[in-house]
């Protein structure tokens, strides 16, 4: 969306995943046990804003929707910052 959103002509309407614990986990292979240490925590803060910069576009859009998706297992992975 950061690059094409401007040339798409047509209305859209976005369904992004959300991550949790589960998709890190078992998904990701991501150990447990590392969940809450700084470079990892580091990682999902970057994700985060990756993932709110590239959707701010169509979220903003008065023509175009975005719905965040997730079915929670576990609680979602909640990072400081």
């Amino acid at each position: 969306s950061t690059y094409s959103q401007p040339y798409v002509l047509s209305d859209v309407y976005v369904v992004q995943s959300q991550t949790d614990s589960v998709v890190l986990r078992y998904h990701d292979n991501w150990p447990e046990d590392h969940m809450h240490d700084q470079p990892e925590q580091a990682y999902m803060h970057e994700w985060h804003q990756n993932m709110t910069t590239s959707l701010d576009p169509l979220v903003n859009s008065t023509r175009n929707g975005v719905f965040a998706a997730f079915y929670q297992f576990q609680p979602l992975l909640v990072f400081s910052g």
